[in-house]
This record gives C-alpha cells, sequence and structure tokens, in this order.
C-alpha cells in the first residue's frame, strides 16, 4: 500500500505513468492525488480523507464503482477532475466543499 510508509505525503504527482493498472493509497495527510494520463488504470483504492484534489483526468479504463468509492472516501474535496474518463456513467456529488468540477469529453 503506497503512503502507508511516507505519513508526511501531502501530495503525489502520477500524471502521465501510462502502464500504471493498479494504484492502493493510504495516506491520513495527502491533499492533491494526480493521476491524468493513466490511461490503463483500472483498480483505485484510496484512503485519504484530507484529500482536497483529485486530477483522474484521462483515466480512460478506470471503473466507475472504484472513482465513486475514491470519492465517497474523500470529503474534502474541492477540486475533480474527470475529463476524459469513459466509464463514468453517473455521478451523484454531496460535496460541500467542492468548488471545481471538470467533465469534458
Amino acid at each position: 500500500s503506497l503512503g502507508t510508509s511516507c505519513p508526511q505525503m501531502c501530495s503525489l504527482d502520477l500524471r502521465g505513468c501510462s502502464r500504471l493498472l493498479s494504484l492502493r493509497l493510504s495516506s491520513p495527510r495527502l491533499q492533491h492525488l494526480a493521476l491524468s494520463g493513466c490511461a490503463k488504470l483500472s483498480s483505485l483504492e484510496m484512503t485519504c480523507p484530507r484529500l482536497e484534489e483529485l486530477l483522474l483526468r484521462g483515466c480512460e479504463c478506470c471503473p466507475q464503482e472504484a472513482i465513486l468509492r475514491a470519492l465517497n472516501s474523500s470529503p474534502k474535496l474541492r477540486t475533480l477532475d474527470l475529463t476524459s474518463c469513459h466509464q463514468l456513467r453517473a455521478l451523484q456529488l454531496t460535496h460541500d466543499k467542492l468548488q471545481r468540477l471538470y467533465l469534458y469529453r
């Protein structure tokens, strides 16, 4: 599990990791997670209660269930980019702090 050995990590940028298939992340202080361009990402499990920014632009293979679980475990989310997340078919958001949402196809 990435992040459990880095309890002070507050930002993780994996943009463009085109061969990344799976990410399991548990980080109590993580605030920014960039996975844009991880087109083959098909499994995402995360526990990041302080996450404020989640960038999933171009994560074409990430299943809707994984995206929804990530959103539900991120109550402090302010910025969410789901552009070109082709597996996403429905979205229901109840995030009081959300300020920016990107959903372009």
